[in-house]
């Protein structure tokens, strides 16, 4: 089970964020503890999939109580939405990989051409995710799409348009 940021396009809390959850679950643990109710939550090691941090909970008991916790934390840390979600079904985005031509591209730039040449994909909530080094030809880039636009690039043969050419859109996932 994961605690993420549903709230969030990536669904992704920051390692600081992380920390400052992990700080407050160890309390309501500590509280368990102290009430001796004959129960305490128990927990496996923690792993990360995907970028979140993912606990392994010891039977049906915790994870309820992992549930009721995170659900009892709504606001505690500002512009946050926490949640609880099975690995399985960790929040995904897809994300594609382009060639772009012009070693001085930067990612501000990228995103700026994409969206202004691009009017028929819905684009606002695109990210550009890396940017990989510059070459004497071009550089690539992994963008984070919405599952929305992925419908669509098929039928565009994933070609997006780009300056005066068009790049193309290689799926990541």
């Amino acid at each position: 089970m994961a605690v993420i940021n549903a709230g969030s396009l990536e669904g992704k809390l920051t390692n600081e964020q992380w920390s400052q959850v992990e700080v407050k679950l160890l309390e309501f643990v500590n509280e368990e503890i102290l009430a001796s109710t004959g129960f305490v939550p128990s927990f496996g090691p923690l792993s990360t999939i995907k970028g979140f941090k993912v606990l392994a909970c010891c039977g049906e008991p915790t994870l309820n109580w992992l549930k009721d916790k995170v659900g009892c934390m709504e606001g505690f840390l500002e512009g946050v939405t926490l949640s609880v979600a099975l690995k399985d079904d960790l929040p995904t985005r897809p994300k594609v990989r382009i060639n772009i031509p012009g070693p001085n591209i930067d990612e501000n730039t990228l995103e700026r051409y994409l969206r202004a040449q691009n009017p028929s994909l819905p684009i606002a909530d695109w990210k550009v995710m890396q940017m990989e080094a510059p070459t004497k030809t071009g550089r690539e880039a992994i963008i984070m799409f919405n599952h929305e636009t992925m419908a669509m690039l098929p039928s565009l043969d994933f070609l997006l348009r780009f300056g005066i050419n068009a790049v193309t859109a290689a799926n990541k996932q």
